[in-house]
């Protein structure tokens, strides 16, 4: 996971994310539900960090990443912190966070390992969250005249049905949301993705890009998120 988010990847994501982290957590957490101390795997650039501090008091982000920590931005309350490797607990308190959130980081980790990780970081009656979401790029890479390959990522991977995980399932939705992007914005978004950038987007300059595409680019974006019970 750490390799594939350099310091390009990092700049680009820092640059722009979809603003889909609060309406997807908002499918699973009522506006009034609020918590001690959250975790946020994967955390990136801090984006999906950010979005729980509507939710809690103290809000800790972990990536394996330097790049993508470097490229975060610590507020009051907000904190970030490197991640060795796929451990997701090394040096984090016992017992400790009653909300911790994988958006879109789970498919990066084994699944019956991490939750088996994850059992010692929680408070009792702890909310787990594992999301994601899949923007809908193909007429954006029909007027680009681009194909890109078909990846091995699966935006729907969590925690249910594994047999040694006690995480109670409460809720599975999913949704298609619609959001818009400026030009700037939707080259930040494809250039965030190296095989992309590297691959059939290479014959572009991020300049060359953005002047490819429309001012604002209307956008739907399908999300799966899935909420856990300690």
């Amino acid at each position: 996971m750490a390799g594939e988010y350099d310091k390009v990847t990092a700049g680009h994501y820092a640059a722009y994310r979809p603003p889909l982290h609060v309406p997807i957590l908002q499918l699973a957490l009522a506006d009034d539900e609020r918590f001690a101390r959250a975790l946020d795997v994967g955390c990136g650039t801090g984006r999906s960090t950010l979005a729980l501090q509507h939710w809690s008091r103290q809000v800790l982000g972990t990536d394996p990443s330097p790049e993508m920590i470097a490229a975060t931005r610590p507020r009051a309350g907000v904190t970030f912190a490197l991640q060795p490797g796929t451990d997701i607990a090394a040096g984090l308190p016992r017992s400790s966070f009653d909300l911790v959130t994988f958006a879109g980081s789970l498919f990066y980790l084994n699944a019956a390992t991490t939750c088996a990780r994850l059992q010692p970081l929680l408070a009792p009656g702890a909310a787990v969250i594992v999301y994601d979401f899949e923007v809908q790029l193909a007429p954006v890479f029909d007027r680009l005249g681009v194909t890109p390959a078909t990846g091995t990522y699966q935006h729907t991977r969590n925690f249910s049905g594994l047999a040694d995980c006690s995480l109670h399932e409460q809720v599975g939705r999913q949704e298609v949301l619609a959001f818009s992007a400026t030009a700037t914005e939707l080259a930040h978004l494809l250039f965030s993705v190296r095989d992309w950038r590297t691959g059939p987007l290479a014959k572009y300059t991020f300049t060359e890009l953005v002047g490819a595409l429309p001012a604002t680019t209307s956008l739907r974006a399908a999300a799966y998120l899935t909420r856990y019970r300690a």
